[in-house]
């Protein structure tokens, strides 16, 4: 899994690098948006599709 962080402004993307992401518009792996071992992954769907069946 992997996400991107969009900052719209440049207060956003100061945010961003204080928060020690030095270059925010980077691709961030999964062990970068949690860092942790206490974390649940939980996914609905109303249609199936190739991660989940549907309701």
């Amino acid at each position: 899994m992997q996400a991107r962080l969009l900052p719209n402004s440049d207060e956003q993307w100061n945010r961003c690098v204080s928060m020690g992401l030095a270059r925010p518009n980077e691709a961030l792996s999964h062990h970068q948006l949690v860092n942790t071992d206490e974390c649940a992954f939980i996914a609905t769907s109303i249609t199936s599709n190739m991660l989940s069946q549907g309701i």
